[in-house]
């Protein structure tokens, strides 16, 4: 009975196609619906100064001015309308008005009365300076309750910043195109399980405007499905083998020198983080040029908005698993002087844990694909919604791919099926390398991820406590 009293309710937008506004700011008398929301934090928010102003308005003459005063994500809250708290949820679009003065991101939340705190629709917005018009299509637990309050907030505002909202309600117009940064649909993840470029292309993000290159095979792909397949259908795979740390720069060292015989000029360089040996004219010197960084972007929007937007820099160990659950890495190779010959190149990552407490799906069929970023990340900063401080990434974690300006470039670097057991964890890099060194591209890192057939690993970072442990970019080159 009550969706069919919703129903009718509604019955006017959906023959006519119209707009609902819930909360317009015209009257003063809102304010006393607006209270600040506190959060279980160790660090409480500073106050929110908040008014109704006659500047930015996006329509009718008044809007709401919210004036901040630092901190991480300070948040308010606005009591929706008695009258009207059946609509925002299950309707087919939310479309809010934002005025603000730089690239920032603001979030929205729908709170239902039985909601537990922290599980409720969430959309994040990347916004440009100017005036912004947000949609999302929101959902909801249908055992939640209705509709109590609108909560909006600010990532990391400046002292003294002001943002302005008008103009907030439901729309039937059918969102396909959202502002960045897009909401994941959970029906959506929950019959595919992943998200990579195909979602692009089914408008959970942007569209993508070219094809996926594969660098060194000469081939390209539409999809992430087309992508796995002929990535499988590319060579023969050797199955997983099971090799320590030890084994594995053995094996390295064992190729350099069959190498050396027909190329007495060659050089082997390994660049680990705290390890020597990375460049022949300071053989003592320890290496410093590796960056790492958890990403961590899972949906729903307020999973993100809940946690990922600390920086994951510093930890030692990383997933590596879905593109919007991965490790964004970067080794300097600037010491291989100009003009070399990348001859040979492997990336070596140690598994934190045990392999059979990690498997997702299956060692020897996953595909792992590395990708080009195309951004300056600062490791100590970035997250899913910064790769600086202050400096926003188009899309959750980067994964945006369109135009002359993406975050990361439809460009597969490297690939390979299947990874390891325990232990060291190897992949073929020689292209990648290359491309950094010999054709002198942007060297801004990778991230590495898997498509179909799901792997799922934990990895030690940089700042593991034992340099073996650490990160390797193994090559071989010969210097001109």
């Amino acid at each position: 009975m009550q969706k069919i009293v919703m129903l009718l309710l509604c019955l006017p937008l959906l023959v006519f196609g119209a707009k609902k506004v819930i909360l317009d700011f015209e009257d003063d008398k809102i304010l006393k619906d607006c209270m600040e929301v506190v959060e279980s934090a160790k660090t409480p928010e500073p106050k929110i100064e908040f008014s109704v102003s006659d500047k930015n308005a996006a329509f009718g003459s008044k809007s709401l001015k919210l004036v901040f005063d630092g901190g991480y994500k300070p948040c308010l809250a606005i009591k929706i309308p008695e009258e009207n708290n059946f609509d925002f949820l299950g309707s087919p679009a939310f479309v809010a008005n934002i005025f603000v003065e730089r690239t920032c991101v603001v979030g929205f939340r729908l709170a239902q009365e039985g909601a537990p705190k922290g599980k409720c629709w969430e959309k994040l917005a990347r916004l440009e300076p100017g005036m912004n018009k947000v949609e999302a299509v929101p959902y909801q637990d249908e055992k939640a309750g209705k509709t109590k309050e609108l909560q909006i907030y600010m990532f990391c505002p400046k002292k003294g910043e002001t943002i302005y909202l008008d103009d907030i309600g439901i729309s039937t117009k059918n969102v396909r195109t959202e502002a960045a940064y897009s909401q994941y649909n959970p029906i959506f993840i929950a019959e595919r399980g992943f998200l990579s470029y195909d979602d692009a292309r089914l408008k959970t993000y942007p569209k993508l405007d070219r094809k996926i290159k594969i660098l060194g095979a000469g081939i390209e792909a539409e999809t992430s499905k087309e992508l796995y397949s002929k990535i499988k259908s590319l060579k023969a795979w050797p199955p997983p083998v099971e090799m320590t740390v030890e084994q594995a720069e053995k094996e390295f060292k064992n190729d350099f020198e069959k190498i050396k015989k027909e190329k007495p000029g060659a050089v082997m360089a390994i660049f680990r983080y705290g390890d020597a040996g990375f460049d022949p004219a300071f053989p003592s010197k320890k290496y410093s040029g590796w960056a790492d960084a958890e990403l961590q972007g899972h949906d729903p929007a307020a999973g993100y908005a809940n946690f990922a937007m600390n920086c994951r820099g510093k930890n030692p160990s990383s997933e590596l698993f879905l593109r919007r659950r991965c490790c964004l890495m970067k080794a300097d190779i600037s010491t291989i002087p100009a003009a070399s010959v990348i001859i040979k190149a492997t990336l070596m990552l140690v598994r934190a844990g045990k392999a059979s407490a990690q498997q997702y799906g299956g060692f020897a069929s996953a595909v792992w694909i590395a990708e080009p970023c195309a951004r300056p990340w600062v490791e100590d900063e970035v997250n899913c919604v910064e790769y600086a401080k202050d400096k926003f990434w188009k899309e959750i974690d980067g994964m945006y791919w369109n135009g002359d300006d993406p975050d990361f470039l439809p460009l597969i670097i490297a690939y390979q099926i299947g990874s390891g057991y325990d232990g060291a964890q190897r992949w073929d890099f020689t292209e990648a390398v290359k491309y950094w060194a010999e054709r002198k591209n942007q060297n801004n890192g990778f991230c590495l991820y898997t498509l179909h057939e799901l792997d799922y690993m934990k990895i030690n970072t940089k700042e593991a406590a034992e340099v073996k442990d650490r990160p390797a970019m193994m090559i071989i080159y010969e210097p001109k």
